[in-house]
């Protein structure tokens, strides 16, 4: 696939930048021709980078959950994460910005 190029994004609510993009996978993996769907990735920054550190990867469950309506819980009440770890949000296949399914 390579690499995905992120833009400078803003979400409602959330005042500083973050980092977006839309990342394009197979409808169907593997299998001949298929639709692209686009899934949607937010990156809200650490507050003090550094490239040792890997990102903190939030995984939402739950039926219709998308990941990236969290992203305001990082800024405003997890700083403690964010003190040295990028968050890498990304709305499953159905959900949020990713193809919803409504």
């Amino acid at each position: 696939m390579g690499r995905v190029a992120l833009r400078p994004c803003q979400l409602p609510g959330i005042v500083e930048p973050l980092r977006c993009a839309e990342v394009p996978v197979p409808e169907v993996r593997g299998g001949g021709a298929t639709r692209t769907l686009r899934l949607r990735v937010v990156i809200v920054p650490a507050l003090n980078p550094s490239a040792a550190n890997e990102p903190w990867v939030e995984v939402v469950g739950g039926p219709g959950n998308a990941a990236t309506d969290f992203a305001r819980q990082f800024v405003e009440d997890l700083g403690y994460i964010r003190q040295t770890h990028d968050v890498l949000l990304v709305d499953q296949r159905g959900t949020g910005g990713s193809n919803p399914l409504y």
